[in-house]
Order: structure tokens, then C-alpha cells, then sequence
């Protein structure tokens, strides 16, 4: 999951998860959650930034190695949600 994508303020820095997407941030296996849990990705300045960034990127490489799984083995359209 992609932090920051629902319940977004007025503002674009901060988006505040939905319930059941704290749930899913709480398992996460990216670094920067293993390192610095939840605490890491809502701290401020270069800290929180670097969490946020390097869990994202780590989801969209995970996303990435998912896609290149299926497509490969032909599995996609039975696979996709």
C-alpha cells in the first residue's frame, strides 16, 4: 500500500490512512516499517520523508515483481483482484 492515498486534508502533505489501511501498514515488511514502524512514516522533516519514500518505492518494486510473475507464467487475468 502507497501512503497517502486516502482521507487527504486541504492541504497535500498529509493523508491520513483509512482504519483498514493502518492495519495492513501495521504488517508491513518494507525497511523503513521493519526499522522504524508507523512512527517512521508519519515523523516530519527528512526522517519521515525518507520512510515514506523508501516504503513506497519498496511497494511499487513489490508491485512490480508481482506483475512480472504473472504476466511471465501467463496468470495475470486469473490472478488480478
Amino acid at each position: 500500500m502507497i501512503v497517502g492515498a486516502s482521507r487527504c486534508h486541504l492541504t497535500i502533505d498529509y493523508c491520513e490512512p483509512a482504519d483498514e489501511e493502518w492495519k495492513v501498514l501495521q504488517r508491513c515488511k518494507c525497511p523503513a516499517c521493519q526499522a522504524h514502524g508507523i512512527e517512521g512514516l508519519q515523523a516530519g522533516k527528512l526522517h519521515g520523508f525518507c520512510c515514506r519514500a523508501t516504503h513506497n518505492l519498496w511497494n511499487l518494486l513489490e508491485e512490480n515483481r508481482w506483475l512480472n510473475k504473472h504476466i511471465t507464467a501467463g496468470t495475470y487475468a486469473r490472478n488480478y483482484e
